[in-house]
């Protein structure tokens, strides 16, 4: 089955996975950076940093691939839209986003 859903329905849904996560996520700040883990268990995976210098914000790329699964956007535009949800929701400027395996 098919079925076509409008880019705002679209993005509602996408921002509803985001802060679900958050909601369940532990954030933490060491030095300049603030990490958000999503708990595994009985441990945390890092799933995001932010660098409070550079502005950088690292996305740990298998979360990033799992996210972007659920929706119909390629890997890049899902870490634009994380980008954009976490200036948002945490009111701090990204000035540049990279995902991969181990941050």
């Amino acid at each position: 089955m098919n079925y076509l859903i409008s880019q705002k329905q679209l993005y509602k849904l996408m921002t509803k996975y985001l802060n679900v996560f958050n909601d369940s996520a532990h954030k933490s700040r060491f030095e300049h950076y603030l990490y958000i883990a999503e708990p595994s268990g009985e441990d945390w995976n890092l799933t995001l940093s932010y660098d409070f210098i550079d502005g950088e914000l690292a996305i740990q790329n298998d979360w990033l691939e799992n996210y972007v699964s659920w929706f119909p956007i390629n890997i890049d535009d899902g870490a634009d839209f994380v980008k954009d949800w976490f200036e948002e929701t945490y009111n701090l400027p990204v000035n540049s986003v990279v995902h991969h395996n181990v941050i």
